[in-house]
């Protein structure tokens, strides 16, 4: 993926009158060797060659694409939810319902909102505290601006060794370790897919984003008696403290339970607005076409839905100005202040660096516009 120009093939379609681009680009290229997310060993199977051959045959048809009915997020993870998880009130009691004929259709960015909002909060604020501190001063923000967050768990959660089986949470100190690791290509990536929205990323952010996560990796603070369980507490805590602020009669967020395994075949970087891919259709799509497979051997796709994380850098970037005017006078002046460029690139490596660390970077990729 360092050179999004570089197209394969691409369509063209209106669907629903809304006109979408579908453009296949090369693999990342880069990425954890020891990854068991990849494509290379599948693809000498054939019926997974035939398989993967049939799904990115539907991502490219646009029919997985539609409207996202819930205004929450999730993670990128392609995973399918068999639960959804109301976090009941503020003593984080939870209700798991399952989701079936729900639809919840939601957008996806890596780990949900607060995880990717806390990548662009400490590119700019590296020295703001601890991780969760930093998740929770992030989801109080976005709150302040109205934005909702959720989150996900899997069968693979481990209580006792702390894992909630969401890699962009579990593995966030390394994600970022990954980042010094692949600094070059994920900027220069970056830099692409951002100038697909028509932006640019000057050489002091994409720099100041580099040295501030690989402080943050490096800290005896910051991630001390962390892990992916704690995190998630305080991410169940600003879910639920939300919803006593916004006052709302239905869950302003929720968390999923997702079932099976990794299956990962695809990266799906959406620029449409309020759209989404649903993976849900793109299992039911390949049960279907392929009834004698096990549904547990079925490709599956990241989805990065990049709209979101314009939408979260803005409301980070708002709501952090209104803090800092409200705050003592005598702390303005050394207010490490977010601003838009630096949160919206972020974001956007952070999407990257999380793709480095749990993939081998063999997916095959597209872009939606």
């Amino acid at each position: 993926m360092t050179n999004p120009s570089d197209i394969d093939h691409s369509s063209t379609l209106e669907k629903e009158h809304i006109a979408m681009t579908i453009e296949e680009i090369p693999s990342l290229g880069f990425g954890n060797p020891n990854a068991k997310i990849g494509i290379t060993e599948r693809m000498k199977d054939p019926v997974q060659a035939e398989l993967i051959e049939k799904a990115a045959e539907f991502i490219k048809s646009g029919e997985l694409f539609v409207p996202i009915d819930n205004e929450d997020d999730g993670c990128i993870d392609g995973r399918i939810a068999n639960l959804v998880v109301l976090i009941k009130d503020l003593d984080l009691n939870e209700e798991a319902v399952p989701i079936e004929g729900q639809g919840h259709e939601r957008a996806k960015v890596a780990g949900g909102g607060y995880i990717t909002t806390l990548a662009m909060y400490i590119a700019a604020k590296y020295d703001a505290g601890t991780v969760e501190s930093d998740i929770k001063a992030v989801a109080e923000l976005l709150t302040e601006k109205g934005i909702y967050c959720g989150a996900h768990t899997g069968e693979h959660s481990n209580a006792e060794g702390h894992t909630t089986d969401c890699g962009a949470n579990d593995r966030i100190d390394e994600i970022l370790r990954s980042a010094a690791t692949y600094a070059g290509e994920i900027r220069a990536t970056a830099e692409a897919l951002i100038g697909i929205a028509g932006l640019k990323i000057s050489d002091t952010v994409a720099e100041a984003t580099r040295l501030n996560w690989r402080e943050v990796a490096e800290s005896e603070v910051y991630f001390q008696n962390s892990n992916g369980q704690s995190r998630f507490t305080v991410i169940k805590e600003g879910i639920a403290d939300a919803q006593v602020r916004s006052a709302s009669e239905k869950p302003v967020a929720v968390s999923k339970d997702l079932s099976g395994s990794h299956k990962e075949a695809f990266i799906v970087v959406n620029y449409k607005q309020d759209q989404t891919l649903s993976q849900r259709k793109l299992q039911e799509k390949l049960a279907k076409e392929f009834p004698d497979v096990d549904p547990l051997e079925l490709p599956q796709a990241f989805v990065v839905d990049v709209w979101r994380i314009v939408k979260l850098a803005s409301a980070l970037v708002e709501a952090d100005a209104k803090a800092k005017k409200q705050a003592p006078e005598h702390t303005q002046e050394s207010w490490n202040s977010v601003d838009l460029e630096t949160a919206i690139y972020a974001g956007v490596a952070y999407q990257l660096a999380t793709a480095a660390t749990l993939t081998d970077g063999t997916l095959r990729n597209f872009i939606v516009k």
